[in-house]
């Protein structure tokens, strides 16, 4: 028998709160070309407006939230706990919180 050396369980997280109408239409691992850092990446759309959602290790370099508006989309950094919660898409920075600290371990 092979010993399979098992995968690093990925996207063990799920978005408890969205939008009406929103749903996960796109799941990805991408690791990142700056710091080649692996980040999970979901993609939440209602048909009309698309949410970005990325997850990885925290940094330290990040002491406290990042909330960007440009035009229409906002942008939302923060850190939970050991993880580094990315939001990015065409809603409300109250709705992107929202979104964001609903975030929790799968099956909780």
């Amino acid at each position: 028998a092979v010993a399979m050396t098992p995968k690093p369980r990925q996207h063990q997280w799920e978005v408890k709160f969205l939008p009406v109408g929103m749903e996960e239409i796109k799941r990805e691992t991408r690791r990142l070309a700056m710091t080649g850092q692996v980040v999970e990446y979901k993609l939440f759309s209602d048909g009309m407006v698309d949410v970005s959602v990325y997850v990885q290790p925290a940094q330290d370099s990040l002491d406290s939230d990042v909330v960007l508006r440009h035009s229409t989309n906002t942008f939302l950094s923060l850190t939970n706990g050991q993880v580094q919660i990315t939001i990015i898409g065409k809603v409300p920075p109250q709705t992107a919180y929202e979104i964001a600290h609903s975030i929790g371990a799968a099956g909780e």
